[in-house]
């Protein structure tokens, strides 16, 4: 999961680069066991419920994890008060499970400073809008994950406008990636051209769309293979999908995988179908392993990471024939014009790796 990632590249960005400051997990309602369960150098410090109860695997339907919600809320309050009391952090990130942190920094005041760091795209529910907005002016500062959001925040009016900050993701540790780009990827796929889709399988990645555009392609060009490294809910829809096109041949779903920069390094072509990303870690990822990219314009990150499609191409979002037309622009591309847009996706993800977001927060955290 790309939230969890960024949590943990940040946390380990702070605790490599900072003289002044370490960086803890506080685990809410077992959120953070796996962290634990790897022998993690990163210290978690457990609440109430994740000392008592498991609630994690066994979350699943909207009302049964709404109920969740609301009894994790009733039963942590008191214990992060505690050990904001006991600990007495010199800052609070409030990421993920974020409105127990916030309801308790409007009833208590304490030195402890506190920042809410937007994770994805948020929907403004009438909920978070006036939670967001009642704790605005008790907050440190907010962090966004791209201008886009940014600037949908301000013309929303939720927070105060001096507060709002631009902090981009760790995505990149390029040493790490550098060796994961050498590992084989898995022999059926090793002598095909392939187009590559990263992602689990929800509503938001969309992958009806890509189907729906990869049996149109097939049925011209049968060398091209579609491959899908994923997991989620909508995995039976998807091979279903498959069965009756006739694709089984040509379409590999992998499940989820550990490493997807050998894939990428490896691919063809990038395509991501998203209704909705912020950035689009994939995309950062697949720039930075010199693949090509092709990307939905979906509110609010690809647009932003592909410079208005100079450093790789945009289709209307969830539109079939943008997607085709863009795929017809691809092949007609030359390969300096394809390298063109390589080195400037490499350009615009720059400021993703774990060093630059440590500089950028160190800065913030230091900033009267």
């Amino acid at each position: 999961m790309a939230t969890v990632k960024a949590v943990l590249n940040s946390i380990c960005s702070i605790n490599k680069y900072s003289n002044i400051y370490s960086a803890h997990l506080i685990n809410v309602f077992g959120e953070w066991n796996f962290i634990k369960e790897q022998n993690s150098k990163i210290r978690v410090y457990d609440l109430f419920l994740s000392k008592n109860f498991n609630f994690k695997s066994s979350i699943t339907g909207f009302l049964k994890s709404r109920f969740i919600y609301l009894f994790t809320g009733l039963f942590s309050f008191f214990s992060l008060l505690n050990l904001i009391k006991k600990q007495k952090p010199d800052y609070i990130i409030i990421h993920l499970i974020t409105y127990i942190p916030l309801i308790l920094s409007n009833l208590f005041k304490s030195d402890t400073k506190f920042i809410l760091r937007i994770s994805g795209y948020p929907k403004l529910t009438f909920f978070r809008k006036f939670l967001w907005k009642s704790s605005g002016k008790n907050l440190f500062k907010i962090f966004c994950p791209t201008q886009a959001t940014l600037n949908n925040l301000l013309k929303a009016n939720i927070f105060p406008r001096e507060k709002l900050f631009l902090l981009e993701d760790p995505i990149l540790d390029i040493s790490k990636i550098k060796k994961l780009q050498k590992e084989p990827i898995p022999d059926f796929i090793k002598k095909s051209k392939f187009i590559l889709a990263i992602g689990r399988f929800s509503k938001q990645k969309n992958y009806k769309l890509l189907l729906s555009f990869f049996k149109k392609i097939n049925a011209d060009n049968k060398k091209i293979k579609l491959v899908i490294a994923g997991a989620g809910e909508e995995r039976k829809i998807i091979e279903e999908f498959i069965v009756k096109n006739d694709l089984t041949d040509y379409v590999h779903l992998l499940g989820y995988v550990n490493n997807v920069h050998n894939l990428l390094y490896k691919s063809y072509l990038f395509i991501l179908t998203s209704l909705w990303e912020d950035p689009g870690f994939v995309i950062v990822e697949a720039a930075m392993n010199n693949s090509n990219i092709i990307s939905s314009d979906c509110p609010s990150g690809p647009r932003e990471l592909l410079s208005d499609g100079n450093a790789g191409l945009l289709f209307s979002s969830n539109n079939l024939q943008s997607l085709i037309e863009s795929y017809k622009k691809f092949n007609l591309l030359s390969d300096q014009q394809l390298n063109k847009m390589k080195i400037n996706a490499k350009r615009n993800i720059t400021k993703y790796t774990m060093f630059r977001h440590f500089k950028k927060l160190n800065n913030y955290l230091n900033a009267k």
